[in-house]
């Protein structure tokens, strides 16, 4: 296999261990998950580190060229999560970004919790819930006044990139899918 180069590790991230841990994924192994793959990227979830993988394949011009202008969008996704962090909003941390054949490809930490859209179309149906819904709704317009209030803008905001992460007390809503989020 080529090897793998970091652009990025967390302080607290072990190269090694970080090298071993895209491997396995990249290969597909059987202790990572997939949860989405087409010719554009591939998300898995690794049980063990309980990480996620997200890929950007760099196999076409246009993608090449964004990548070479931009630098890519592992590394538009470690900026626009630390532009989240720094207002005030919790983002998955990033542990790794780094590139391997046409792939550029970031670690991260597994936020726990329900998408947004999914506790909408579930549980936060029956009349039990409207309190919960309504205090909800109230934390999204908070987190969005916050990320306003810092010039943010996520660029990808809709109910499927909230993540509802239980927390004390209660939870905290999470934005995940950061590589469009920038300062306009």
């Amino acid at each position: 296999m080529k090897e793998i180069d970091f652009f990025y590790l967390s302080e607290t991230a072990s190269e090694f261990c970080m090298k071993k841990m895209a491997e396995e994924a990249l290969l597909k192994k059987d202790n990572w998950k997939i949860i989405k793959e087409n010719s554009k990227n591939l998300i898995a979830y690794g049980e063990t580190g309980k990480l996620y993988i997200k890929t950007f394949s760099l196999s076409t011009i246009k993608e090449r060229i964004k990548h070479f202008f931009s630098g890519g969008r592992a590394l538009r996704t470690l900026k626009g999560t630390e532009l989240l962090t720094h207002a005030g909003c919790l983002a998955p941390a990033i542990i790794a970004c780094g590139n391997h054949y046409n792939l550029d490809f970031i670690l991260m930490e597994d936020l726990e919790g329900p998408q947004l859209l999914n506790a909408l179309e579930s549980f936060l149906q029956a009349p039990s819930a409207r309190p919960w819904r309504r205090e909800l709704f109230r934390a999204l317009g908070h987190m969005v006044g916050r990320m306003h209030a810092a010039r943010v803008v996520h660029g990808d905001l809709r109910p499927n990139n909230i993540i509802i992460h239980p927390g004390h007390p209660g939870y905290r809503l999470a934005l995940i899918d950061n590589e469009r989020t920038r300062k306009p």
